[in-house]
């Protein structure tokens, strides 16, 4: 496929110059290079600066990285502030000229990854350890989280891993592959790279750069997810979370036990501060870093999008829809008591209706009138960065995985209880946990790093104490299933439906969702799956018919590559 933008291409091959300060090493005002076909990446300078500038790149896609997998689904909504751009991702109406639909700029990402892996000396080594072997590997990460976001949103891409240095390189007919042939690919190619620790490159504007990096592990899990390889998805999850000892913790928003009324007078909220904590073992795990500059091509407008702020004239574009706030209420509050039975919160909150259900869009949206004029802000959007990777993500990718490949009761656990080995024991079935000598490799924890003091149900992250909730349960089928089969697959349908409500209320906002609805969609071969629930965004009262049609054509979900 022969695609006009790639004839410029080659000349977007960049060195950066900055690397004193976060500020300075995201400035985009460093020296566009097209290299001559022998220049060989061979020192520290070389590999460290091309490294920054490929990130520099990366910041063009951030933002769309979010409003592309939010704006088409179902959780969030538009108003009477919103600009053009974004509203037409909304309506699936993306014009050429949309600023969010620029494939070059993707390309540009893709085209200075290529030229890195082509022209980095990977023989030179030092105490015979490979000197580049780290940002080697850190580059392949970028190749292909960039090559992923790509087919995601385009659905055929043209695809290629040499660089593009001229003009006649451009013009070549490239394949177009999908997003089987592009996880395929990409399996194969971070695979061996799975042990290279990240650069280390410091402290960078008081932020520790090894969070600037696509952890290899989640990439093949979210790679293996969407090829429909549910066991080894599981695999790298599992092993990344046990490796790096990423016990979910003890987030969480809850009415405190001072308030068994549930009048919303004292609430505990460890949650809504997560999402500006980038320290080492919180919630984040990767971020793509941005300027804290307004004028900066590489400032994130997320926060202006979603929040009241001087720079919008207090006035947001995006805000939780209707449908979200409808999937947030239907949840039961439960708080256990140390004798007799739990108690459960009312089902509705005139007052605040935001204290009724799950508490965790209370947790992260605050919603006021001043003169007259509604303000907000969103917690997910209020520091410079754009992340891409956080604990709870990753957990319910985890039970996505797991339940798929065949572990229902281990994969509702991580919802409920928090999974670890005492868990597993007193939750999960022998039947699915055990195998000949032990435990399943794929549910072990390490005892000492994992335990019910810092391990939490993802669910009792805004609903109170989980294991104690008689509303929230396994699904029990139906006595007439005749084998334990039939019963395994009337469990992981329905569980799976809980892991979707569940990231609908963890993950809402954060640029996930129509992914989410889309790979459940083409796993079970139903467009109407995601047209259903796209068509909801403004309320189950609201159903948008015309929305629900159009999207019935899988071809609408995607953008057009121009």
């Amino acid at each position: 496929m022969k695609i006009s933008f790639l004839k410029g291409l080659f000349f977007t091959v960049t060195i950066s110059i900055c690397f004193a300060s976060c500020e300075r090493m995201m400035e985009t005002e460093s020296s566009l290079l097209s290299y001559p076909e022998e220049h060989e990446l061979n020192t520290s300078a070389d590999t460290v600066y091309s490294v920054i500038g490929i990130m520099n790149k990366i910041q063009t896609l951030a933002d769309r990285s979010v409003l592309l997998g939010e704006l088409r689904a179902d959780l969030v909504d538009v108003n009477e502030n919103t600009i053009s751009s974004l509203r037409e991702i909304a309506n699936f109406e993306i014009s050429e000229d949309n600023p969010y639909n620029q494939p070059k700029d993707y390309y540009a990402v893709i085209n200075n990854c290529n030229y890195f892996l082509q022209k980095a000396d990977t023989a030179l080594r030092k105490r015979n350890i490979p000197v580049f072997l780290r940002e080697f590997a850190a580059v392949k990460a970028f190749r292909a989280w960039t090559y992923l976001q790509l087919v995601l949103n385009y659905g055929k891409v043209p695809f290629y891993t040499e660089a593009i240095l001229s003009e006649a390189d451009a013009a070549q007919n490239f394949p177009e592959y999908g997003i089987a042939e592009i996880c395929d690919y990409f399996i194969d190619d971070l695979l061996p790279y799975i042990d290279v620790p990240f650069p280390g490159y410091g402290s960078i504007a008081d932020l520790d750069s090894r969070l600037f990096y696509i952890p290899i592990r989640l990439l093949l899990g979210d790679l293996c997810l969407w090829s429909e390889r549910y066991s080894e998805a599981a695999a790298y999850y599992h092993d990344y979370l046990n490796e790096e000892g990423l016990y979910t913790g003890t987030y969480r928003i809850e009415f405190t036990e001072d308030d068994l009324q549930f009048e919303g007078k004292i609430l505990s909220n460890s949650y809504g501060g997560m999402f500006s904590n980038l320290s080492a073992g919180a919630d984040i795990l990767a971020v793509i870093p941005m300027d804290s500059s307004v004028s900066s091509n590489a400032y994130s407008q997320l926060r202006n999008y979603f929040n009241s702020t001087i720079h919008n004239e207090l006035e947001f574009q995006l805000l939780p829809s209707l449908r979200l706030q409808e999937i947030s209420a239907s949840q039961v509050f439960c708080r256990a008591k140390q004798s007799g039975s739990p108690s459960y919160a009312p089902r509705a909150n005139e007052e605040n209706p935001l204290l009724a259900g799950d508490l965790r869009l209370y947790a992260y949206w605050s919603k006021t009138k001043v003169e007259g004029e509604d303000r907000q802000t969103i917690m997910k959007f209020t520091t410079d960065h754009v992340f891409t990777y956080r604990k709870g993500l990753i957990y319910l990718r985890y039970a996505e995985a797991l339940n798929r490949a065949g572990y229902p009761e281990s994969a509702f656990a991580i919802l409920k209880y928090g999974l670890n080995n005492i868990n597993l024991v007193r939750f999960v079935s022998p039947a699915e946990y055990e195998v000949e000598g032990g435990i399943d490799p794929l549910l072990t924890f390490n005892p000492t790093l994992f335990n019910n003091t810092n391990t939490l149900g993802i669910h009792s992250r805004g609903c109170g104490d989980s294991e104690y909730n008689e509303f929230y349960v396994l699904p029990t089928p139906p006595d007439s299933l005749e084998s334990r089969q039939d019963t395994l697959d009337y469990r992981i349908e329905r569980v799976e439906e809980l892991i979707l409500t569940e990231m609908a209320l963890e993950t809402a906002l954060e640029g996930h969702r129509f992914y989410d609805l889309m790979r459940v969609a083409l796993r079970r071969g139903q467009e109407a799956y995601l047209a259903e629930k796209v068509a909801l965004r403004k309320g189950s009262d609201n159903r948008d018919d015309a929305l629900y049609n159009s999207l019935l054509n899988k071809n609408n979900w995607y953008l057009k590559m121009k």
